[in-house]
């Protein structure tokens, strides 16, 4: 039997008939036969969620020390405790995909790994959640010797890709000089945050109150404004001038880099207690 991680309604079809199915999101629905839960969490164990918290905490509490602090000093203020907090979303979400596909393969011992979710490529989003299952469904696959396919992941991505290379420059351009001038008037609420989009209601009362909002988001993830309740959006970017982007950069390309190395390793609690895995190896290969 093969073990299906899907999120796309679109991919059921494409299974094989004996296939088993893990929703990971609402809006996939297989019949009762083939569904392995009605939802990702449904294969925790009372246990997991301890677990998963500790390994975070233990993580996301030394992950630099091994890198080294002056990786992550810039003009001589250490700045590796900014990096903590979007870490601990990162590592708690990317440790929570783990064990949910670990437990689905423990408990049904397939014969292959199918899913629809594309590798992770490039800089991790703030929340990963399932988004990162992909890789780590290649990663396990091979640690355990089975067949893994992806179907129609890489196509989506790519399409998605090209869509956000051709719009989103442009109007991330537009949306920041908005955003510049209006942080000349009075009463501004100034929000940061990797959920720009959670500001709208916000931004609604407290226009009511003459005020107005600015978000300041990345080039990656834009938000869109709206101007009938004085929200708008700005990337970070547009406000450093080329000499300083160009040190802003150099210290983030080295800080990321550290990161990244001293970040992801095997964690022994999780290696444990999932005894049906022959190689704990998730973390050291992405």
């Amino acid at each position: 039997m093969a073990l299906a991680f899907v999120a796309r309604p679109t991919t059921l079809p494409k299974l094989p008939d004996d296939a088993g199915v893990l929703p990971l999101r609402p809006e996939v629905r297989s019949d009762g036969r083939r569904q392995i839960a009605s939802r990702p969490e449904d294969v925790l164990e009372p246990s997991d969620g301890t677990l998963i918290e500790k390994e975070t905490e233990r993580i996301v509490e030394r992950w630099w020390i091994s890198a080294g602090a002056n990786l992550f000093t810039w003009r001589g203020v250490n700045l590796a405790e900014c990096f903590s907090d979007t870490l601990r979303w990162v590592v708690r979400d990317l440790l929570k995909a783990v064990v949910i596909v670990d437990r689905s393969v423990e408990k049904h011992r397939p014969a292959s790994l199918i899913t629809d979710v594309s590798l992770l490529r490039g800089p991790l989003p703030a929340y990963p959640h399932l988004d990162g299952i992909g890789s780590i469904i290649q990663v396990r696959a091979k640690a355990m010797g089975l067949p893994c396919r992806f179907i129609g992941s890489e196509e989506v991505a790519a399409a998605a890709k090209r869509s956000r290379s051709a719009l989103t420059r442009p109007y991330v351009h537009v949306s920041s000089r908005w955003a510049r001038s209006v942080l000349r008037k009075q009463r501004i609420l100034l929000a940061l945050g990797p959920h720009a989009g959670q500001y709208r209601p916000i931004a609604s009362v407290w226009e009511k109150e003459a005020g107005w909002t600015v978000v300041l988001t990345t080039d990656r993830e834009p938000m869109r404004s709206a101007p009938r309740l004085r929200l708008f959006a700005a990337a970070l970017g547009s406000f450093v001038n080329r000499t300083d982007r160009r040190e802003v950069l150099g210290f983030m390309r080295r800080a990321l880099t550290a990161a990244g190395s001293g970040l992801w390793k095997p964690p022994p609690r999780l290696r444990k207690q999932s005894s049906g895995m022959r190689d704990d190896s998730a973390f050291q290969e992405w």
